[in-house]
């Protein structure tokens, strides 16, 4: 009986090596891909940077969300390599991407979603070290965890497991497994063929994706507050109902954010259910519109040139047009105790 037991415990060991042997294989650079949408005015008077979560595709990310973008509006969407994380390389070409739009100073707004948001944090971290060649930015972080404690899911396995990079039984093993975050309810203006494609394409991931995702989380080290002095306002965004999140703490990841970012301000999405997490495919315009009003509801300061062209305290905004307007539109009430209710 033991012999058996141990000829059976062998032969998992050497497939589970051949299986990671093809995996490393077969593994590549940790290159992302930009996904750079100009603006359709042939100026960019606004920037958006965009980091997804690690398993939402990038390309179909931008287009959900380039359907909401103003005339005069360019969007960079960070598109995540399955084989990691690399920051300094991500900085250096996501930098670049920024170099070729040149949008006016003042005028870029970076966005980061769940694991996102750490990314989004690291470059900007790069970004201020730079010279923050592009003026002061206004963050947005929805749903991103501040530290890897406040990520619901365990990860003091990771450093143990993450060398294993997985093969192709495996990773069909893992894409049986079913996922923890609840469907999400779409907008009508959402593209179901859209949400379907995403949908299949994150279930896609190999597992070296999901532990790289993991191992990134477990390493990141929280910036001081010096580091991302090139932050002018910022912005956490959730659900309502965020103890429903199945991946995210999200109070301990805002009281974590809050400790580097002092003027972090909490924004409530009422229509987006906790139990969601991240639906920015299924629902654009309602993040969208949250990002538009936010980012364009203080004047330039003095020296910055507005994202008109002219000099700061002009207090003009460009004319985007009745049907874009009813499109960003978002109603936000302002409370006393300090969180702010985005209702699309």
């Amino acid at each position: 009986m033991k012999r058996r037991l141990l000829r059976i415990l062998c032969t998992v060991v050497a497939l589970l090596s051949l299986d990671s042997a093809i995996g490393s294989w077969s593994a590549g650079a940790a290159r992302p891909e930009l996904f750079v949408t100009r603006p359709d005015s042939g100026a960019a008077l606004r920037l958006l940077v965009v980091f997804p979560g690690y398993r939402m595709p990038g390309a179909m990310l931008s287009e959900a969300f380039g359907a909401h973008l103003g005339p005069s509006d360019a969007m960079i969407v960070v598109g995540h390599s399955v084989h990691g994380v690399d920051v300094e390389l991500t900085f250096r070409e996501v930098l670049h991407a920024i170099e070729t739009i040149d949008p006016p100073v003042g005028a870029l707004r970076v966005y980061g979603g769940s694991m996102g948001g750490m990314s989004a944090v690291d470059f900007l971290r790069r970004y201020q070290r730079a010279g923050a060649g592009y003026g002061r930015v206004t963050l947005f972080l929805d749903t991103a965890p501040s530290s890897p404690a406040t990520v619901a899911r365990p990860l003091w396995a990771v450093p143990a497991v993450s060398w294993f990079r997985g093969g192709p039984a495996v990773n069909a093993l893992v894409h049986m497994v079913p996922g923890t975050v609840g469907p999400a309810d779409m907008e009508p203006s959402a593209d179901p063929d859209l949400v379907a494609a995403a949908g299949r394409a994150g279930r896609r991931y190999p597992l070296s994706a999901l532990l790289g995702q993991a191992s990134y989380i477990a390493s990141f080290q929280p910036p001081s507050p010096a580091e991302l002095a090139c932050v002018d306002r910022a912005y956490f965004l959730h659900g309502r109902d965020p103890q429903l999140d199945p991946i995210i703490i999200i109070d301990g990841a805002l009281a974590g954010w809050r400790q580097v970012l002092p003027q972090l301000q909490e924004v409530v999405i009422e229509g987006r259910a906790g139990q969601w997490h991240l639906p920015l495919i299924e629902r654009p315009q309602e993040t969208m519109a949250i990002l538009s009003n936010f980012a364009d509801s203080r004047p330039p300061y003095p020296g910055e040139r507005s994202a008109e062209g002219g000099q700061a305290g002009t207090g003009q905004r460009e004319e985007r047009g009745e049907e874009h307007d009813a499109r960003q539109q978002a109603v936000v009430d302002k409370r006393a105790h300090g969180r702010l209710t985005a209702a699309g």
